[in-house]
């Protein structure tokens, strides 16, 4: 059993020529960092963009055809001008000396850069990118037929209206400091201050609910500073597209019991669109990671619902999903600052 060339996943799926990955890529800037199909194992040490640098080094040598799975493939084929094709060959070696790689992908680039612009169209209804012959949307199912015309990634004009980007020009960057320092000052002594209340419980109520009261403050600020953040970040992907409004992103969230279904769409569904967003317009900078959206909605869900149950068990998941939490803010206001950055 094969792998994916492009996210490892195992299997075999549709073939694609060197070439025509190589077009995509070069010529209409395929990025499956950005698409958040591949990950970089090297996080630490190397960024987004120089695992993307390095990957595009192999796509410039490869000469063999690639092998690309259902969900890599719908995410390629709007990028590419031809369907897939096979050559029949299986193996080729990329250099790993990295002054012929560079220069391999230099080459590339003065190829394919501004030969052809991509063409394809956005659903008007979910803002899928779609091949430029496709009649219906390949992600929703909804009817084509009715966009205006053909898209070059940078501007959506579709029956629905034209797909503009906000404005950030002037706009002050997002401080990644005061956020993240704020949060995690505010929501870290709450839980500590119940965890001390949960180890003297058994010596001294009194005590115990004293400190449990004090945790309300900190905590309240550190979740008065996170709404702020929530409803900031969903005010920078406001084209047409977005599944929410900045208001109703954090208003919904205080409705009884619908606030336990929408504590998913406001957070794991802002790392959605937000990734769809910078598909959309084209942006070359690192997505955000889903999966990592999507267990905090999970686990802080988890801890609120075993507060009334079992509280040292909702302590613990509060503790896991604060430490998720540090790393999703950390990753939004890093990923705002650089879409204004590109603007």
């Amino acid at each position: 059993m094969g792998l994916c060339d492009i996210c490892n996943t195992p299997g075999m799926g549709t073939s694609v020529s060197s070439v025509q990955m190589r077009e995509a890529v070069f010529g209409k800037g395929f990025n499956p960092y950005s698409s958040n199909l591949a990950t970089n194992p090297m996080a630490a040490i190397v960024s987004s963009e120089e695992a993307y640098q390095n990957w595009k080094s192999m796509v410039a040598q490869d000469t063999s055809d690639w092998n690309v799975c259902s969900k890599c493939m719908k995410a390629l084929a709007p990028y590419m001008k031809s369907a897939p094709r096979a050559t029949g060959v299986k193996t080729s070696t990329a250099s790993v000396n990295p002054i012929v790689a560079a220069g391999a992908r230099e080459e590339a680039e003065k190829k394919y850069a501004k030969t052809q612009k991509p063409e394809f169209m956005y659903c008007t209804k979910c803002g899928q990118a779609n091949v430029k012959r496709a009649r219906f949307c390949q992600e929703c199912g909804t009817n084509l037929s009715g966009t205006s015309r053909l898209l070059d990634g940078q501007q959506a004009e579709t029956a629905a209206g034209a797909v503009k980007a906000p404005q950030l020009r002037g706009v002050p960057k997002i401080s990644r400091g005061f956020f993240l320092g704020s949060i995690a000052a505010g929501l870290g002594l709450s839980y500590l201050l119940d965890l001390l209340a949960l180890l003297v419980a058994g010596q001294d109520v009194g005590v115990a609910m004293s400190l449990q009261e004090i945790s309300f403050l900190p905590f309240l600020y550190g979740l008065i500073v996170w709404l702020v953040l929530i409803h900031r970040m969903w005010s920078y992907i406001q084209d047409g597209y977005a599944r929410t409004t900045p208001g109703k992103a954090v208003g919904f969230l205080f409705i009884p019991l619908y606030n336990i279904y929408w504590i998913f769409q406001s957070v794991w569904g802002f790392s959605q669109d937000y990734n769809k967003f910078i598909t959309r317009h084209r942006f070359n900078t690192s997505s955000l990671p889903e999966n990592l959206f999507l267990a905090f909605s999970v686990i802080w869900l988890a801890a609120g619902v075993t507060a009334l149950f079992i509280p040292a068990v909702s302590l613990f998941l509060g503790i896991v999903s604060y430490i998720i939490l540090l790393r999703m803010v950390s990753a939004i206001c890093n990923g705002l600052n650089s879409l204004q950055d590109i603007w």
